[in-house]
Order: C-alpha cells, then structure tokens, then sequence
C-alpha cells in the first residue's frame, strides 16, 4: 500500500512539471500563435530605391563629389532616430553609389571608368572599396525635413588615379632635332578654351578633362607628354595635369610657376576629346632648352579651359 501511494506521489509530480514546462518550451503554439517570422529586408530595398543621388568632379580641386537626398517618413521627420536610420541606410549604399556614379569619370581620350570596370575585372571593386575614404562634407536635413541630404568627397589623386599606375621609371622624352631659341621655364600653361579641329575627323570639339590625358604636337601628334612620363610620385599625388579657367587662376602660379612656357592648343585629339594639340614649333623651342624637360617629369602642367567643363 505505501508503495503504491509513493508511486501515484510521484506521477503526480511528473505531470505538473510537464504541464508547467512545456508552455515555456513552445510559446509560439499558445492560444494559437502563428510561428514568429524573419524580419524582411523589403522595407530598406524601397528605401534605397527612393534615395537620390547625383555627382560631379571638380577638375580644379581634382575631387570627386556625392551628393545624396534620402527620404524620412512623414510621421518621423521630427525624430533623430529617423534621421539616424536614414543616414545608416546610405552608409550601407556607398560602395555602390561610389562603384555606379564614378562610372562616368574619363579616364583618356578613348575610355571612362565604366568602360575600364570591363577590361579589368578587379577595377570596380577597387573603387567600391574606397568607399571608407569618402569625406563627409553636408549632414543636414532639408528646409521642408522631407530629405536627410549628405555630401560627400574623395580626391582623384591619389584615390582614384592609383589603379591606373602601372610604371615605375618614367619612359623617354621625345628627340626634336631642330633647334630654337629658347630659356628655361618654371612649368608650362596651354590655352585651350573654344571649339576646336578634331583630329581625323571632320568636326569641332571643346577640350574634355580627363585622369591621364595626352599633350600632343605637330600635324603628325607626336607625343609631348603622356602619363608615363611623368613620376608616378607625382603622378599620384597631383595627377598628370592641372586645369585652371584663366591665367589669373592661382591654379597657375601655383603648378607652373611664376614663368611658365605659354602655348595655344591649335587642335583636339581622341575618341572624347580629352587630348589638347600644341604647334610643333612651340614643342621645339621649349625642348630647346634641356632644363625644361624635368618640367614633364615633375608634371607641371596646366590646361586651360572653359569653366563649363570643369563641374
């Protein structure tokens, strides 16, 4: 008899812990409760696909600037959280808002960045990647607080020319047997504003900036500069060539000196124009003068153009 009363003691034990723990075990299957589902990320796709963006290079400063509008909800617009949100929404995006937009930069007279991401396989990824180097410039909300609008800004050199560097001695520069009076310079300045000849083709173009452009000489464009004659030290940290809109641009003095070569550009050359043509007896005169030619290498150049074409 007390046996069996002990062993009714313990089942009775047994079924209220069991009617205690399996609620805890399995909440979803209480009153009915459908399973939890995961989070969906369809909100933050319809986010992104509403933020707009634009961009420009400022060929004076040599950056490359983003500028953003995101969207904040009607009901949120008050909120820091939502401006928060916002904000982190794009920095998720800006690999591939900087991947997309820097697409359209020029890189020579032939190719752009887009055009260069199918040639070399690892190109885009590398200017993903400089997502991180990005400056912020803007962090504000709009008058009307619809928008959280964000700027940012990356230097093109050394940033963006760096993939493009492929050498480390500079190559030769061009022998031009006749010989012409001439002195040595502190830099050298071509004027290059209006419609000109298009080499090989009949029409007219403006003069383009681009990453690595030619100077070119002579009905036969031989070559005066070319990026691979200039240092890639400096190469990377300035660029092949400088871009002022006047000869009072402070661009000027400050890349070419206070007594530079002066030249007019008396054609254009390439597929996108990028490449100015000087007259061969000016290329002559100023490789008269031995002293000039480290002017090249130390790639201090300035083309002038009109303001137009560098925004």
């Amino acid at each position: 008899m007390v046996t069996r009363f002990k062993l009714l003691t313990v089942m009775c034990i047994l079924i209220g812990l069991a009617a205690y723990v399996v609620p805890a075990q399995e909440p979803n299957e209480d009153l009915g409760r459908e399973p939890a589902q995961e989070p969906s990320d369809e909100t933050d796709r319809e986010k992104r696909e509403e933020m707009e963006v634009s961009s420009r290079v400022d060929w004076r400063s040599s950056r490359f600037h983003l500028d953003i509008r995101m969207p904040i909800p009607e009901d949120a617009r008050n909120s820091p959280a939502s401006s928060f949100g916002a904000e982190q929404t794009v920095k998720a995006e800006l690999p591939h808002i900087l991947r997309r937009e820097a697409a359209r930069i020029q890189v020579d007279s032939y190719e752009s960045l887009e055009q260069q991401y199918s040639s070399q396989t690892d190109l885009a990824v590398e200017i993903a990647g400089l997502a991180d180097e990005l400056d912020p410039i803007t962090n504000r909300q709009t008058p009307d607080l619809r928008f959280l609008r964000l700027e940012y800004a990356i230097d093109l050199y050394p940033h963006v020319i760096s993939p493009f560097i492929d050498h480390s001695r500079t190559r030769s520069l061009p022998r031009i047997v006749s010989w012409r009076p001439s002195r040595e310079f502190t830099g050298v300045v071509i004027y290059a504003k209006g419609r000109l000849p298009v080499h090989g083709e009949n029409r007219r173009a403006q003069v383009r900036p681009a990453l690595l452009p030619d100077i070119l000489f002579g009905e036969q464009t031989d070559v005066l500069m070319e990026p691979n004659r200039i240092d890639p030290e400096v190469l990377e940290e300035q660029g092949a060539v400088a871009y002022a809109t006047s000869y009072d641009d402070p661009i000027v003095a400050e890349r070419a000196g206070s007594l530079p070569f002066r030249t007019s550009a008396v054609g254009v050359f390439g597929r996108t124009a990028t490449d100015p043509i000087i007259p061969r007896e000016d290329a002559e005169s100023f490789f008269a003068e031995p002293g000039n030619h480290q002017l090249i290498r130390e790639g201090r150049i300035v083309i002038i153009l009109e303001e137009s074409q560098l925004n």
